[in-house]
């Protein structure tokens, strides 16, 4: 028995060759916590590039196939605070993970489904009457989405296709304490001149925009 399962599996195994896809687009974030929009009223747009190689084929799992994932994004959103001060907010993103394909017309058509974690970089700037403050920090993000794509050329060797995704993403409180961008020129500043904008929370609904070609 044990050697006709393998002799089932092994044609299967035999032909299941491994896939990596890269992709690039555009993506927007719209800010749901409360001390995002107190900062700006826009949503981060900005770019991704991605990469997945393909860790269990559809020839294994009929129409289903597990890919492993990484990526990085990047965006940036202006504001304005108490209606006086401008403000830019820049993110940036690093993320692995999993994605899940399954084929719903042959390779032309194909739901998916993402999850990643990782680190992202936010950072802050306020200008007011001409002097910048600015802080940056560090935090985890995980991010989960749903996605459809399209295919128009999908061959043996070469695909390429449309994507598009509707997630969430879940970022970790930055807390930020921007500083006055001067020349250095041997002034001590003191602590107390520091004033704490408190934690900037960048999660949100995240929309994604790419092109993907696999080979």
């Amino acid at each position: 028995m044990r050697a006709l399962l393998l002799l089932m599996l092994f044609p299967a195994l035999a032909h299941a060759n491994t896939n990596d896809e890269v992709a690039y687009g555009g993506w927007l974030r719209t800010l749901h916590a409360a001390s995002a929009n107190a900062v700006t009223d826009q949503s981060l747009t900005g770019v991704t590039v991605g990469y997945a190689r393909e860790l269990i084929p559809d020839l294994v799992l009929p129409r289903l196939s597990l890919w492993v994932t990484a990526g990085i994004d990047g965006a940036d959103a202006d504001g304005a605070m108490f209606q006086v001060m401008t403000t830019s907010v820049e993110y940036v993103q690093l993320t692995a993970g999993a994605r899940a394909r399954y084929r719903l017309l042959r390779d032309h058509v194909v739901a998916g489904a993402r999850l990643e974690a990782g680190t992202a970089r936010a950072s802050l700037a306020i200008d007011n009457a001409g002097q910048t403050y600015r802080d940056h920090g560090w935090g985890a993000v995980t991010a989960g989405a749903l996605s459809l794509d399209v295919v128009p050329y999908a061959g043996r060797k070469f695909a390429i296709g449309l994507r598009s995704e509707l997630g969430f993403a879940t970022a970790s409180a930055i807390e930020l304490t921007p500083r006055a961008q001067t020349p250095d020129d041997g002034t001590i500043e003191l602590p107390m001149t520091r004033s704490s904008l408190g934690h900037l929370d960048l999660g949100g609904t995240t929309l994604a925009f790419t092109v993907f070609a696999s080979f």
